[in-house]
């Protein structure tokens, strides 16, 4: 399914990532950075799981993504 994804939207969530890692470092591994990603990815109907792991095939770094989702998911 991540794969599906990647073919069609990987180029665009790369420049973002690239986007976030480029910026000066504001919280942990750039967990806000990824939120924001999350949140744009899900609004588009990007299931938040494949989302995750679309950010990280593009390059995103992992520890943020994570504790990006927990925030999402009011686990943090």
């Amino acid at each position: 399914m991540v794969e599906q994804y990647y073919k069609l939207i990987g180029d665009d969530v790369e420049q973002m990532v690239n986007q976030v890692e480029n910026k000066p470092k504001t919280t942990q591994d750039r967990y806000s950075g990824y939120m924001h990603l999350i949140i744009i990815l899900t609004d588009c109907k990007v299931p938040l799981d494949i989302a995750c792991q679309l950010l990280i095939k593009c390059g995103g770094n992992k520890q943020g993504i994570a504790s990006a989702k927990k925030v999402i998911k009011g686990e943090l």
